[in-house]
């Protein structure tokens, strides 16, 4: 089964992603984080053990203090010292395109896809990541 961290600092969009995915049992073992920098410390303390790295993270880019921008530039830091391939799509609610085109430049980040994100798109990637879909 693959892992899946959402990190987004909006209660309403946790709850809708929530949703979204249970209604099809997508990526049940879900952590929902609403601290970007608090994930990439979990993600570092974390990195020799492949059982605690999600396969999958869905980041939001716009967040206080520490954003997903410094989160991507941290997690190209990281990123070689994991074993473990992790995918991160990005799941924003702008529509600048330099933003989509600055997020693309991370090789770790497979997709961007705005707010909020369509049943389909999720059943996608969960498919593509191995999860089989519930009829709901």
């Amino acid at each position: 089964m693959s892992k899946l961290l959402v990190i987004d600092d909006c209660e309403t969009d946790h709850f809708i992603m929530d949703r979204m995915l249970g209604l099809h049992g997508l990526f049940p073992g879900k952590e929902l984080c609403f601290d970007a920098e608090a994930a990439i410390n979990q993600l570092e303390d974390d990195c020799l053990d492949e059982s605690k790295l999600p396969d999958v993270i869905f980041l939001d880019l716009f967040m206080p203090r520490f954003n997903g921008f410094n989160f991507l530039d941290r997690f190209r830091k990281l990123y070689p010292a994991i074993d473990k391939t992790i995918h991160i799509f990005i799941i924003s609610c702008s529509i600048n395109p330099a933003d989509k085109i600055n997020a693309e430049k991370y090789p770790f980040v497979k997709g961007y896809f705005l707010k909020p994100v369509n049943m389909n798109t999720l059943k996608n990637i969960a498919l593509a990541y191995g999860q089989t879909l519930q009829s709901a």
